[in-house]
């Protein structure tokens, strides 16, 4: 087994890390359970790096998390923590979220999600509190923990006991009993702490480190639920899309006035989800058109292509760039000119539904003869 440098120490603020990086390859049986009845759901294979022994969920399955003890598993590169604190829309119990993102040596993320139970909630006196005594309730537990929006990644789930590890969370004494994805969607990840109620997280203690190990690369910020009957939205961090690259080129590179080149715009998308309503426009410098049958072309999904008869740009709209690949647009161009072209697709420029846009531009240049 390969070692690992632990991340260093880190209070429970909002902030961010940049370290090193780590990962497992796991595998594990995925179980699916009904109210009384469990069934053997399948030997999980997958095939990106995930957490040692996390269950794969899939949308409207649930698992035994008795099953997905993490504990043993190195914690990986840190790359973001976020603490936040919350009260229950009901008022009758609070508490605070700590979440944080890891990276695995495969490039891979893991989120991790700890929740603390306070002991009181709300005003000292009078309604709207509890668990300060003078005749008020006590507060409620916490049964369930959920976490958006996982809809288009692949997910396993774990837990571990030894938070103490990572600095900022602790060794929690509460395991989670079962871990779950909607259907349709699967955007939400929840865990739950019942049956029985006492089970639950009750107040003054603290969950077991919960753990969503994901194929995605990328994050951003996101949100969690805590539910006591009641619930309350959390920040928390997501899984996302990074964005597509672009490059051009044209072919030939040069040709006499009134000659013909072809532009080829190459779209590439670095995440394991097609990224979708892929679009742009590139416009071309002055005297640089496309030919009277320009044969404006896209394998992007069922992108449109609108290249107008010796019009001055070339555009794609709702096009679908394959995951971990490329597509392309091509046209052709001409011009009466001699001169020197280069043609750029601008940072911004190419658009996407799921991932944003390019971040950096893309150019190419063509030169006409006499």
């Amino acid at each position: 087994m390969k070692q690992f440098t632990r991340p260093a120490q880190a209070s429970r603020k909002y902030f961010y890390f940049l370290i090193g990086e780590i990962g497992e390859i796991g595998m594990r049986f995925s179980l699916k359970m009904g109210i009384l009845l469990v069934l053997l759901s399948g030997l999980c294979v997958p095939a990106y790096s995930t957490i040692l022994n996390g269950c794969l969920v899939t949308p409207g399955s649930t698992v035994i998390m008795a099953g997905c003890d993490a504990t043993t598993a190195p914690f990986g590169t840190l790359l973001a923590t976020l603490s936040a604190p919350y009260t229950s829309t009901l008022g009758t119990s609070s508490g605070t979220l700590v979440s944080a993102v890891y990276r695995e040596a495969g490039g891979t993320l893991d989120f991790y999600y700890q929740v603390f139970e306070n002991t009181t909630a709300g005003n000292a006196s009078g309604a709207g509190g509890c668990g300060h005594g003078g005749g008020q309730p006590a507060c409620d537990p916490t049964s369930r923990l959920t976490d958006t929006d996982f809809s288009t990644w692949i997910t396993n789930l774990a837990f571990r006991t030894d938070g103490g590890l990572a600095g900022f969370f602790v060794n929690g004494t509460v395991p989670p009993i079962t871990g779950d994805r909607n259907s349709p969607g699967g955007d939400v990840i929840g865990f739950s702490f019942f049956p029985p109620d006492s089970s639950k997280i009750q107040p003054g203690t603290t969950s077991n480190i919960l753990i969503i190990s994901t194929n995605a690369t990328n994050f951003t910020a996101g949100n969690a639920s805590v539910a006591d009957g009641g619930a309350r939205t959390v920040a928390s961090f997501k899984p996302m899309n990074s964005p597509p690259t672009v490059s051009k080129a044209f072919n030939p590179t040069s040709f006499a006035a009134g000659g013909t080149s072809t532009i080829t715009i190459t779209l590439t998308n670095p995440n394991p989800n097609a990224l979708i309503n892929a679009a742009f426009t590139d416009t071309y410098p002055a005297n640089l058109v496309n030919t009277g049958t320009p044969m404006g072309a896209t394998n992007c999904g069922a992108g449109v292509v609108t290249a107008a008869n010796n019009g001055t740009s070339v555009a794609l709209t709702n096009g679908t760039i394959p995951a971990n690949s490329n597509c392309t647009v091509t046209v052709n161009v001409t011009s009466s000119m001699a001169n020197t072209y280069t043609n750029t697709i601008g940072a911004g420029a190419v658009t996407t539904a799921n991932s944003g846009s390019n971040t950096a531009p893309a150019s190419a240049t063509l030169t006409v003869t006499p």
